[in-house]
């Protein structure tokens, strides 16, 4: 169809001959078109050709199939007002050759509007009443226009993801399952996160319970230490004490017990003399040191005074 239209338009521009015409006509057909020539044969004329383009290639018998289209053509996901427009225009003239006229155009605005696949939208459009194909799209595209702008819902948002429309009350009930669902989920997220700060409280008592416990019994054991440590350097010292005092003593008692012999002991020989105190007393300091311990280490051999 389109080809034709160029090429009559070609015929009134240049002002072909019917020679030309065929010339120019078997020089543009190509691939399958181009076996049309196969059966007109050298002296075909242009108007055969012609013939047989439109019945191999024509819908002249293939209304009804577009007419199908035609009335199952929906909108698709991502689509614009625009493609869908040049859509129906294409299958209208396809449908309906030939046909003009406000008939024509009113029911190429119904298919526009059926085509739109959105009820909310069709009524919108009708109630402005376009006469015309051009003037629904004119309809169309403004009210899109403002659904968006005021914060509607986008229209790819209409569409499921097999490309399906999705139906409005059960996309909202598939919202509402999911608010619920997220709902539940928050108070489930929520109840666990209380369930772990409670445990990681109890955790961290009972660690402190143990580190003070451990603590208390360690001070217990050194203040046990400490007082039997106290006790013992106590009984050490009053034994040192009693050693050191007896040792006094026995020194003492020594002492003054060799003296008194050495005073009572008779005078044996005729050579014997009187010695002076001095030299008698030599010989007893000398046995006591011998026989004495010293009062500092305790060791026989020598002597030092306390």
């Amino acid at each position: 169809m389109t080809f034709l239209a160029k090429f009559e338009n070609c015929i009134d521009y240049y002002g072909w001959t019917s020679k030309e015409q065929l010339c120019h006509l078997q020089a543009s057909l190509e691939d399958a078109a181009g076996q049309v020539l196969w059966d007109a044969g050298k002296q075909g004329s242009v108007y055969e050709v012609i013939r047989l383009l439109k019945s191999r290639f024509g819908t002249s018998n293939e209304e009804e199939r577009y007419r199908s289209e035609l009335h199952s053509r929906r909108r698709r996901r991502g689509e614009s007002l625009q493609s869908v427009y040049r859509d129906v225009r294409r299958l209208m003239a396809l449908a309906f050759p030939g046909q003009s006229g406000s008939l024509w155009e009113i029911m190429a605005r119904d298919a526009f509007v059926d085509a739109l696949a959105d009820p909310n939208l069709r009524c919108r459009i009708l109630e402005r009443d376009p006469s015309t194909l051009e003037e629904a799209l004119k309809v169309a595209s403004r009210l899109e226009a403002l659904s968006r702008s005021v914060g509607d819902e986008d229209p790819n948002e209409r569409w499921d993801e097999s490309g399906r429309r999705r139906n409005r009350q059960t996309r909202s009930a598939a919202e509402a399952d999911n608010e619920l669902e997220l709902t539940r989920l928050l108070n489930e997220l929520r109840e666990e996160r209380l369930r772990m700060k409670e445990q990681i409280d109890n955790f961290h008592r009972r660690q402190r319970e143990e580190v003070e416990a451990v603590r208390r019994s360690q001070r217990e054991d050194l203040e046990a230490l400490r007082l039997s440590l106290k006790d013992e350097m106590a009984d050490v010292a009053n034994r040192l004490a009693e050693n050191v005092s007896r040792s006094h003593q026995s020194s003492s008692d020594r002492w003054y017990k060799n003296r008194t012999d050495n005073m009572e002991a008779p005078n044996i020989g005729p050579t014997t003399t009187m010695e002076s105190p001095r030299a008698t007393a030599v010989p007893t300091t000398n046995r006591r040191r011998r026989e004495d311990r010293c009062h500092q280490c305790h060791q026989p051999g020598h002597w030092k005074r306390d």
